[in-house]
């Protein structure tokens, strides 16, 4: 039963282009889950892996290009599937070297001060070549990497891209969690009182 429940959910995530989709995993920590989206013999720019996320849908809930808080969500994302490059909701490309998410989560600045980020060493490096490196990819080692729309190099193109779906846990399901930790709150105050 679950092998077929997979099997639709992944079917239910597929368009009718070239892109081939995992079954999207759970990420405890945040509660989002998150789909590694292959193209197959060929790659695409940043701006058309942007609008086939938001295109995307999983659990009714429409989705985005990942976003990245912490080291733990970062790590999650890259181990979510086999990759060389994949393309990442942060962009410069409003205002060279102010990096925003596209859920409006943030900023990732190069040194710092504004949230998470994972460059690799020498990255962002797009000083001198001002709009042309506006879009982040994640290597297949979680680092970061600011590229253009699509590298002119065929041998630094992306592979695919990753798409976060936020779905909000169902009230019922809250209220049964935060319940759950209140009686094993009690148990351990029993348990040191006792």
């Amino acid at each position: 039963m679950r092998k077929t429940i997979a099997i639709l959910l992944t079917l239910g995530t597929m368009s009718a282009s070239t892109a081939v989709h995992a079954v999207p995993m759970l990420f405890n920590a945040n509660g989002h889950y998150y789909d590694y989206v292959a193209w197959p013999g060929a790659s695409q720019s940043w701006t058309t892996a942007n609008a086939a996320a938001n295109a995307s849908s999983f659990m009714g809930v429409s989705g985005h290009l990942a976003t990245i808080a912490n080291a733990g969500e970062n790590a999650f994302v890259a181990g979510v599937a086999s990759f060389g490059r994949a393309w990442i909701g942060l962009t410069d490309a409003a205002v060279e070297g102010n990096y925003q998410w596209v859920n409006g989560d943030g900023c990732a600045a190069p040194t710092g001060g504004c949230g998470y980020s994972n460059w690799s060493g020498g990255e962002p490096n797009d000083p001198t070549n001002a709009a042309v490196e506006d879009y982040v990819e994640m290597f297949s080692n979680g680092k970061w990497n600011d590229n253009a729309n699509i590298d002119p190099t065929i041998a630094f193109r992306t592979t695919g891209y990753f798409v976060e779906y936020d779905v909000p846990v169902p009230a019922p399901l809250t209220f049964l969690l935060f319940g759950l930790g209140l009686v094993g709150l009690g148990a351990r105050v029993k348990s040191k009182i006792g």
